[in-house]
């Protein structure tokens, strides 16, 4: 018996993009910042995890489903973490026609506060992964994080 499955993709979560903007875009490298009220080391592995899908996502056009697929490596910082303003840089060490690895770094006043290699797979648009629905919202969040309009999403 096949059931035909709708679904919707909104998590209702605001806040959920863990990045207020990119500031850098080129072929082997990406740059972004965020301000932490209450940052933990947590929400730093998140940033970082978004900010490598969102690059391979631009380097494949969004014509593919981007993911996360394994951190390899990634210090942790030692002791609580200071609220502000945080940069993430991640620079493209190699990729294949479906998965990419990037080192990413996050930086509290220029200080490395966490970094690792994590890496991202690539996979086709599907029933589960909607093209009609996730490019353009990927897309989406891609141009307002370039414009500093992040909050319209």
């Amino acid at each position: 018996m096949n059931k035909e499955i709708q679904i919707n993709i909104h998590t209702g979560l605001v806040g959920f993009v863990l990045l207020d903007r990119l500031t850098e875009v080129s072929a082997q490298s990406i740059a972004g910042h965020k301000h932490f009220a209450a940052p933990s080391a947590t929400l730093l592995m998140e940033s970082l995890a978004q900010l490598g899908a969102s690059h391979v996502r631009h380097l494949t056009d969004f014509a593919k489903h981007a993911f996360l697929l394994k951190i390899k490596t990634c210090s942790l910082p030692p002791g609580p973490l200071p609220p502000g303003n945080y940069t993430f840089a991640g620079q493209l060490q190699s990729q294949s026609s479906s998965v990419f690895s990037h080192r990413l770094q996050a930086f509290a006043s220029d200080t490395v506060i966490m970094e690792g290699i994590f890496l991202f797979a690539l996979a086709d648009y599907d029933a589960n992964f909607s093209r009609e629905i996730l490019q353009q919202h990927y897309q989406r969040i891609f141009a307002c994080l370039q414009t500093d309009t992040a909050r319209d999403f």
